[in-house]
């Protein structure tokens, strides 16, 4: 008996190649049309293409590969495909382990997002995310800024970078004192 058990996202590796442009996206496409796939698709490839291409590149595919196609069902799965990822791969690893520790899904934020501002959502999500995770160090290391920045494995310099970046003082991050 299979398990009912959903990813959060699917994550497609070689996403602006000609595999994917043949065969993963008309098979993606289907997979939407059968509604057994509603989890965001982050396309990975060494180009650097925004969503919007990516979506083009995947409707063009689509069309070739089965001919008529249902507009609605290709406009749901250009909207999966809407989350741009401008980060590093790193970045992405660090937004799957907030997801694996239970703070909202790209799936959940999918479903309940409008078309406008959505694409704003990731970096935002990753920066609260940094943001606790910097700040949980400097109240380990009692403010200790040297060993708040080696127990993040990052150079003392970066931290503070990071920390200029999201608008976190060591005071900030420090518990309240009674």
């Amino acid at each position: 008996m299979m398990s009912e058990e959903r990813s959060d996202v699917l994550v497609l590796f070689g996403a602006t190649g000609d595999l994917a442009h043949k065969k993963i996206f008309p098979a993606l496409y289907a997979m939407v049309a059968r509604g057994t796939l509603k989890e965001p698709v982050v396309g990975v490839a060494l180009e650097d293409w925004d969503a919007k291409k990516l979506a083009e590149r995947a409707r063009d595919g689509i069309k070739a590969a089965v001919g008529k196609v249902d507009e609605k069902m290709l406009s749901t799965f250009a909207a999966l495909l809407r989350h741009d990822w401008p980060g590093n791969v790193r970045e992405l690893r660090t937004a799957a382990e907030r997801f694996a520790i239970g703070l909202e899904t790209p799936a959940e934020r999918l479903a309940s997002a409008s078309t406008e501002g959505a694409e704003a959502w990731l970096p935002a999500q990753v920066a609260a995310y940094e943001r606790e995770l910097i700040a949980a160090a400097i109240r380990e290391h009692q403010g200790d800024m040297a060993g708040a920045a080696q127990s993040l494995g990052i150079p003392r310099r970066t931290l503070n970078e990071k920390m200029n970046r999201l608008g976190l003082t060591r005071r900030a991050a420090e518990p309240a004192r009674r």
